[in-house]
C-alpha cells in the first residue's frame, strides 16, 4: 500500500484504486486501503479526496469522505479553499482525540502535500511553511511540491502571521484608451463590446456583451 503517517493523526496517500487501475503509477488497492483503516482507525477517520475523482466510498464502511475541495494537478488552490481544507481538518480532530485524518490525490504528493503542509502550519505543528514542507518531504519520500504549491502554503503562514491582508483593496477602473480608434458609424457612434476576465480560469467578472457571446474571447 502507499500510505504514509506524517504525524500520528494525519495520513497522506495517493488515490485508491480497485482492479489494474493505479492512478500515478500508485499501487494501493481501496479494498486494503480500507480494510487497514476500518481496522486500524473503524469510526474515526474521515477522508480528504482532492484528486477530483471519486470511487467506491461504501468501503470505509460510512467514514465522510469530503470530495468537494479538489483542485487540479499541479496547481495551488484558492486559498480560501486551502483555509476550509484545513479548518475541517482541525475541526474533526477536535471532535475526538481518536480522530485521524487521511488525505489524497492522484500520487498523494503535491495537491496532498500543499494541504497538509498547510493544515501543520495553521494547527503550529511548525512555526513556518519551510519546516511544515520539509516535514512533509521527509515522510512522504518524493513529496516534493510545485513552486506555486510551495508559495500557497507560505501564503497560509503569511496569513496566519499577520503578514498580509488576505482582503485585497478593491480596484477601480477610471479610463480606457483605446488605439487604433475604433471604426464608427456614419453618425460617429460606435458600440464598444468590454469584457473584464480574472483568474488563471479567466472568470468573467463584467461584460456588457450579450450573454449568448460572452466569455468567448
Amino acid at each position: 500500500m502507499d500510505m504514509t503517517y506524517i504525524t500520528p493523526r494525519v495520513i497522506a496517500m495517493s488515490n485508491p484504486s480497485s482492479g489494474h487501475s493505479f492512478v500515478g503509477g500508485q499501487n494501493n488497492p481501496l479494498d486494503k486501503v480500507a480494510a487497514r483503516m476500518n481496522e486500524a482507525h473503524k469510526g474515526c477517520f474521515m477522508v480528504w479526496n482532492l484528486s477530483e475523482k471519486a470511487y467506491d466510498y461504501d468501503h470505509f464502511d460510512g467514514a465522510t469522505v469530503l470530495d468537494n475541495y479538489g483542485w487540479g494537478t499541479g496547481l495551488a488552490p484558492p486559498l480560501a479553499v486551502l483555509f476550509a481544507i484545513c479548518q475541517s481538518m482541525e475541526t474533526w480532530l477536535q471532535a475526538d482525540p481518536k480522530n485521524v485524518c487521511l488525505v489524497h490525490s492522484d500520487n498523494g504528493k503535491g495537491r496532498t502535500g500543499t494541504a497538509i503542509a498547510s493544515f501543520l502550519v495553521y494547527c503550529k505543528f511548525h512555526k513556518d511553511s519551510f519546516h511544515a514542507i520539509k516535514h512533509f518531504g521527509q515522510s512522504r519520500k518524493g513529496g516534493i511540491l510545485t513552486p506555486s504549491q510551495r508559495r500557497y502554503v507560505k501564503y497560509m503562514n503569511d496569513v496566519l502571521t499577520g503578514t498580509v491582508n488576505p482582503v485585497s483593496s478593491p480596484l477601480i477602473l477610471r479610463r480606457m484608451i483605446l488605439s487604433p480608434v475604433p471604426k464608427c458609424e456614419k453618425d460617429g457612434s460606435a458600440h464598444v463590446a468590454v469584457e473584464i476576465l480574472c483568474g488563471d480560469d479567466r472568470t468573467c467578472i463584467f461584460s456588457n456583451l450579450k450573454s449568448e457571446t460572452r466569455g468567448s474571447s
